[in-house]
């Protein structure tokens, strides 16, 4: 069973191998482990919630969490009107398994991303 995810929004392109190349180290700070797909998505095991700023937090409790590129966006058939310009790609963080730390973190990873190009502040806006 899927646990829950969040859809991230980019409004300027970029390489899925340029936006892992910033996230994997920065996810390697406090995962264990971080692994690299076949088919490009990474899997990674949160063992430091301190990091997210979790306090209370048990590993043991803790499924596997996944960075995925989302294939939908942009949607043909969404309105992004609302938006000063329309998202040219999609990211997708995501839990393996439900539970209620497992709903808290991807909300926790999102709002904690590592600086880089694809998340610049305005230019980076989430959906989900």
């Amino acid at each position: 069973m899927s646990g829950p995810a969040i859809g991230l929004w980019l409004f300027e392109p970029r390489g899925f191998a340029d936006i892992l190349a910033d996230v994997v180290p920065w996810l390697e700070t406090f995962c264990k482990p971080v692994e690299a797909k076949a088919g490009g998505d990474v899997d990674f095991w949160v063992r430091d919630g301190s990091a997210l700023g979790l306090q209370a937090f048990a590993p043991a409790d803790v499924g596997l969490f996944f960075l995925s590129e989302d294939e939908e966006i942009p949607a043909e058939d969404e309105d992004y009107s609302a938006f000063s310009r329309s998202p040219v790609q999609g990211l997708i963080v995501g839990a393996g398994c439900s539970g209620s730390v497992n709903h808290v973190l991807p909300g926790h990873l999102t709002l904690a991303r590592p600086p880089s190009r694809c998340a610049d502040g305005p230019s980076s806006e989430a959906a989900g």
